[in-house]
This record gives structure tokens, C-alpha cells and sequence, in this order.
């Protein structure tokens, strides 16, 4: 067994040969470890003088020169690829208004020969009819942006086995809010006794939500919770202080809208 270096288009190849014949041994290394134990993947073979196509880019820099005599045995050919630098992922914007504008996702590469593949929130990405990838795959165009575009967006780089994924890049999407509405499971209550449940109703989603009170942020005493995402205030038990009007607002990256007041007496 022999190994030697060769350096083939697109990168740099470690190369293993199975039964190497003896005119191409004398500047060849021994190396014991045969491709079966995971050393390297099969690539191609070798047969009777002649390099398969898949090793006609092989240049004689540490390499076997082409055979010359006659007939040689099959071989084996094993590689290990370089290891491929993690690509980074450019945008044009990572701000951007729905309907409106045109984002432009560049996957950068010091690496050539590497294949390019996209990945939006973890999975690989579901071209779109409005997403356009570029012949090499390298530049992701999606026109015009819609709020579900917004994520996180990554490419990966492969060759030969091996590969790197970038970062995640976060993509937001600003859109027009849609008046909310409040929602209270009573109007008329009794202090001391009920229970006051207040819904913020909206259609939108990804939107943060704030609650006023008489035309003020409101300040939550020990009686008030509010759920995880803010959407429901409960009130227990009421009193006579928390009579007024309730509004809550729905915002996103700036866009904001607040709802009619709501009240109980």
C-alpha cells in the first residue's frame, strides 16, 4: 500500500492505492491502512494503463505519472478532501417592508468547487415562486419579501464529504399592524367576588403586546398576571379601582396599533 499527495481540481486530494505496481513505488511513502478502515472514500479505479475519467484532472506535482507500461493491475483509489472553510451568509438588508422590497442573500466562500445549499430556520429551504437562487447557488434573490420570509437563514458549503455550515442570518420583515381588539369575559362585575379576564385579539403574528389603562401603560398590582405573550390579562379579584377602560396595543419593528378602549363599571 503507498500514498502520495496529488493536487486535482477543485483542491487538494489525499491519495491511497491498493496494489501499487512497482514502477510507481520509489517515491511513494508506506502506509499500512487499507481504504476499508475509514480512511478515505473510494473514487475511482484504475485499469489497464489508463487513468479512469474521474482522475483525468490529476497534474504530477506528488503524484503517479500517467502509466506507461503495460497493463497494471486495477486499483483502488481512496481520498480525504481539505476540510471546507465555514461560509458566511450577506445580506443586502436584514431590515426590510413587506411587498415592498427585495432582499439579496449572498453565501461567501473563500473555497472553490464547493457546492452551495440553503437552509431557513434549520431546514432545508422550500423554494418559493418568489425566490430565485443563482446558477452557482451562491446568491439566494427573494421579490417582493413577505412577512413569512422572516427567519433565520444559513448556507452550507460541500465538497468531496466534507462540509461547513454558516451562522445563522436573522431576516426580519416589517408590515403594516392590523387594529387589535380587546375582549373582557364581563363588563358588569361585582368587587371582592369576579374574576376579570381581558383577550388581545389580533390576526397578526410575531407582535408584541402592551396594555394601557386609561390612556396610560398599565401598572400591574398583585391581583394582575398577564399570560406568556401578554395576550391575556387577568384581573383577581376585581376591584373598584381596576374600573376604567383598557386598550392593549399591538407593535412589530416599529409598526404599532392600539385598539378601542374597553371598559366595566
Amino acid at each position: 500500500m503507498s500514498r502520495g499527495l496529488v493536487r486535482a481540481h477543485p483542491g487538494d486530494l489525499e491519495v491511497r492505492e491498493e496494489v501499487l505496481p512497482s514502477p510507481y513505488t520509489s517515491s511513494m511513502r508506506r502506509d499500512p491502512r487499507p481504504c476499508s478502515q475509514g480512511q478515505g472514500h473510494p473514487l475511482s479505479r484504475l485499469y489497464r494503463g489508463h487513468w479512469a475519467p474521474g482522475m483525468a484532472e490529476v497534474s504530477e506535482e506528488g503524484a503517479w505519472p500517467r502509466p506507461q507500461t503495460h497493463s497494471p493491475p486495477s486499483h483502488l483509489l481512496c481520498f480525504s478532501a481539505d476540510p471546507v472553510a465555514k461560509p458566511i451568509v450577506e445580506a443586502n438588508s436584514t431590515t426590510v417592508t413587506e411587498h415592498e422590497d427585495t432582499v439579496v442573500l449572498k453565501c461567501l466562500t473563500n473555497d472553490t468547487g464547493v457546492a452551495i445549499s440553503w437552509f431557513f430556520n434549520g431546514q432545508s429551504l422550500l423554494l418559493t415562486e418568489r425566490m430565485e437562487l443563482s446558477q452557482d447557488n451562491g446568491t439566494l434573490t427573494i421579490e417582493p419579501v413577505r412577512r413569512e420570509d422572516a427567519g433565520h437563514y444559513q448556507c452550507e458549503a460541500s465538497h468531496l464529504g466534507n462540509s461547513s455550515k454558516s451562522d445563522p442570518l436573522r431576516l426580519d420583515v416589517k408590515y403594516p399592524v392590523a387594529k387589535p381588539i380587546v375582549e373582557a369575559n364581563s363588563t358588569t362585575v361585582t368587587e371582592h367576588e369576579d374574576t376579570v379576564v381581558l383577550k388581545c385579539l389580533t390576526n397578526d403574528t410575531g407582535v408584541a403586546i402592551s396594555w394601557f389603562f386609561n390612556g396610560q401603560s398599565l401598572l400591574l398590582t398583585e391581583r394582575m398576571e398577564l399570560s406568556q405573550d401578554n395576550g391575556t390579562l387577568t384581573i383577581e379579584p376585581v376591584r373598584r379601582e381596576d374600573a376604567g377602560h383598557y386598550q392593549c396595543e399591538a407593535s412589530h419593528l416599529g409598526n404599532s396599533s392600539k385598539s378601542d378602549p374597553s371598559g366595566w363599571m
